[in-house]
């Protein structure tokens, strides 16, 4: 496979991990205000694991792309530290519950502060992520 082709695929995907990056964020901003219309819809587990599934392998799959093609790890680092506190924030502290699906009433549970600060963090790690490798990707392909 020729390089030019091989770059391609994975900007591609780093395109789409990104775009993945932008819709989980901003389906969590929105159903925490639009909880009462979506909550059958986006506040349940099988969303949530979905979206959590889809993230690493697509992000798993661009980011090793992007590592045989540039040779910086950081991407990945960003990524698996992003995952990880994802992870630790959205399941771990409430209590294997997602802060959108813990629905009581029409309010969402009581998660720690920690648990929000630890999804935003997240998501901005994997976010960049994609970008940082995408950027690499560009600069390799120019000098090579």
């Amino acid at each position: 496979m020729d390089a030019k082709v091989a770059c391609g695929r994975s900007s591609r995907l780093d395109a789409l991990g990104g775009a993945l990056s932008i819709v989980c964020a901003i389906h969590c901003l929105v159903v925490p205000i639009a909880l009462p219309f979506l909550a059958t819809i986006v506040g349940n587990i099988w969303f949530e694991g979905g979206m959590m599934i889809g993230a690493i392998v697509l992000g798993t799959l661009a980011l090793s792309h992007g590592f045989r093609w540039h040779g910086f790890r950081w991407p990945m680092w960003a990524f698996g530290l992003g995952i990880s506190s994802l992870i630790v924030g959205n399941w771990v502290l409430t209590g294997g519950e997602p802060l959108c699906c813990g629905i009581k009433d029409g309010h969402a549970h009581d998660a720690p502060l920690a648990s929000y600060f630890l999804v935003a963090i997240g998501g901005a790690m994997i976010l960049s992520s994609h970008v940082m490798n995408f950027v690499f990707e560009r600069r390799a392909k120019r000098i090579g």
